[in-house]
């Protein structure tokens, strides 16, 4: 070996102070960036949904910064986190045309969902952990009317209080450099 091999990480370690107390997946770490608003780009499969036994490669991209909205019900808060992402289709093994628009639907629709309880996964085991890696604290200070009111609330110690509602809106923009889909036909003209 020569030295100048390059290794990749992906996951994230969670801190309370300095004891780390859980840890993030990849997928987890992808999730927890969104809500953060550091995602750009990443590249997600999903199983296609007329062919369990294949997979829809899609181009994903933040398409704006989330909106997260802080309220809160009997002193808890309850935060609101909503992620707006679009995509590109890479390849569709299926055959199925999901360049239709109300083939995209399903798609978008799928996807969203997945996400969707991907982040609150993320979300209720930072809960558990009673760690705020979500950065949710930044949003919530903002409903404290001074600097008192905040520090009596003391976030960090009533983090595990929290509720948070996820919704994820995924547009499907392109389907790659594909128009549409040809059909494939065998040597006897059969598709």
């Amino acid at each position: 070996m020569n030295g100048n091999s390059k290794i990749t990480l992906f996951g994230t370690a969670l801190f309370d102070g300095d004891t780390i107390v859980g840890n993030l997946t990849g997928d987890k770490t992808r999730f927890l960036l969104m809500v953060r608003d550091e995602f750009e780009r990443g590249f997600f499969t999903m199983q296609d949904p007329n062919r369990a036994d294949l997979a829809i490669p899609i181009d994903v991209s933040s398409l704006k910064s989330p909106k997260i909205n802080v309220t809160f019900i009997d002193q808890k808060p309850v935060i609101q986190v909503k992620i707006f992402l679009n995509g590109e289709i890479l390849a569709v093994q299926s055959r199925v045309y999901y360049e239709y628009p109300q083939m995209k639907t399903i798609l978008e629709k799928r996807f969203s969902k997945s996400l969707e309880k991907g982040i609150q996964d993320l979300a209720d085991k930072c809960i558990n952990l009673n760690v705020d890696a979500m950065k949710l604290g930044s949003h919530a200070v903002k409903k404290f009317l001074t600097i008192d009111e905040r520090e009596e609330y003391e976030w960090n110690k009533n983090f595990s209080d929290t509720k948070v509602e996820v919704d994820v809106e995924f547009y499907i923009r392109r389907t790659g450099t594909q128009i549409y889909s040809n059909e494939i036909n065998d040597s006897s003209g059969d598709n």
